[in-house]
């Protein structure tokens, strides 16, 4: 079961699945206007909710469940 999701999370599952190829978090900065911090930990809240899955260490491998 996947769990709901902030506006912030929101907006970034929606840019995720916007691009042809996964962005970077770089890109995830830049389009939503956040700090580095805050991409990561929502990346990270994505995953633990279930919405997400990534392998660590590597820029563009994040998929959508």
């Amino acid at each position: 079961m996947k769990l709901p999701l902030t506006l912030t999370e929101q907006s970034m599952l929606d840019f995720i699945r916007s691009q042809a190829v996964p962005p970077t978090v770089r890109e995830l900065c830049e389009r939503l206007g956040l700090t580095n911090g805050s991409v990561h930990r929502g990346l990270r809240e994505l995953e633990r909710k279930g919405w997400i899955a990534r392998v660590p260490g590597k820029a563009r491998a994040i998929w959508i469940v």
